[in-house]
């Protein structure tokens, strides 16, 4: 059995394992194991082809000081657990220097009230902390399916808000879709603001709404949303037209880690000619080819182009403002600075600078 204590060995063993496309189960502990986990375990391991167990007890999560020292820690007797089961299961026991890495502190997180109800009522800021370690887990483990047992109700019903509601986490495709599943979230699910949500999204949400409202009094309209159109441009310093170009001059030598939806831009204008040649109207019709990743659409366009692609991943620190700036509410700027900042570095067909909270400028 292979018993891991640092993020980066665990993730240097698994790396291989998701390049080779193995199937990798995740059951989050705090250890003293009991029938409950094995069953989550056996679950796992009879459904994907690695299995790995965390045993952590999470500082962040406990409101009480004399209750986490009091918390029981038998790592021993758990391996023995899991050895008696199976031998393969690969088991993350890291120290909280490892997960926090010196900041021992949760992350701020709302789960529209369930936090103060039940357990949450007597125990503030607990939630935050179960949400805090499932992110970070998942983001270091990067597993297809996690398994969470039904006896903690509550803690359930946490986890799926968090997976609904806070879709930004950087997630491997493979869990995220499970994820989704999981939390019951479909095309009915309701739109909801966080304070991550960017200030595009809500202006698009905002422009929506206004067409749903029209609809409701009559107007014939349907809602297309497509993904990231890619196609030819008349302006080869836009859009997708500039991407082209710099990876042909051997200007991106970088790629962004994450996943996205493409679409050719001759089928979004062919569905929105049937569409608009339709009688099917107060629809909306969401317009994608393929879900890739960034490394994997900078490839396929470098291996038409007969170039060298993207090598290196680009992480937070090393990202520039080259291409994209973020203009907040509550920052001032005059407009020549506005215009400089448009002119040069403009990506997108509309930017929106926001003034102040109340106010959007739409270019």
């Amino acid at each position: 059995m292979l018993i891991f204590n640092k993020k980066s060995d665990l993730s240097a063993f698994l790396s291989p394992l998701i390049k080779q496309n193995k199937s990798i189960g995740f059951v989050p502990t705090m250890g003293a194991l009991h029938q409950g986990h094995l069953s989550l375990l056996k679950n796992s391991l009879s459904e994907n082809d690695v299995t790995v167990m965390s045993i952590f007890v999470n500082p962040t999560q406990f409101n009480n000081a004399e209750d986490l020292d009091k918390y029981p820690r038998t790592l021993e007797r758990d391996v023995q657990i899991m050895q008696a089961l199976s031998n393969s299961i690969i088991v993350y026991a890291p120290e909280v220097e490892d997960i926090y890495e010196g900041n021992t502190v949760s992350e701020n997180f709302e789960y529209d009230g369930l936090e103060n109800q039940m357990e949450g009522k007597h125990r503030p800021g607990h939630f935050d902390g179960v949400g805090t370690i499932v992110k970070r887990l998942f983001e270091i483990v990067q597993p297809n399916k996690a398994y969470f047992g039904e006896k903690d109700f509550q803690q359930l019903q946490i986890v799926k808000k968090l997976v609904s509601k806070y879709a930004h986490f950087e997630l491997p495709k493979r869990l995220w879709e499970n994820l989704v599943k999981a939390a019951g979230i479909t095309e009915e699910t309701k739109w909801e603001k966080t304070k991550w949500t960017a200030h595009y999204g809500i202006t698009k949400m905002l422009a929506e709404r206004e067409v749903w409202r029209g609809m409701q009094e009559g107007l014939e309209a349907v809602i297309v949303n497509p993904g990231i159109i890619v196609g030819y441009s008349q302006n080869d310093n836009k859009a997708t037209m500039r991407l082209f170009q710099r990876i042909a001059n051997g200007k991106m030598p970088v790629y962004t880690n994450g996943t996205n939806g493409f679409v050719s831009v001759e089928d979004v204008a062919d569905i929105c000619i049937q569409l608009m040649n339709s009688k099917t109207h107060s629809e909306r019709f969401i317009v994608v080819g393929e879900n890739i990743s960034f490394k994997t659409y900078f490839e396929q366009i470098a291996k038409q182009l007969q170039v060298a692609p993207p090598k290196k991943a680009l992480n937070k620190k090393e990202a520039n403002t080259d291409g994209v700036h973020f203009l907040r509410p509550g920052y001032e700027f005059q407009a020549e600075k506005i215009w400089t900042a448009i002119s040069e570095n403009f990506y997108a067909d509309l930017i929106v600078c926001f003034i102040d909270a109340q106010k959007c400028l739409l270019i």
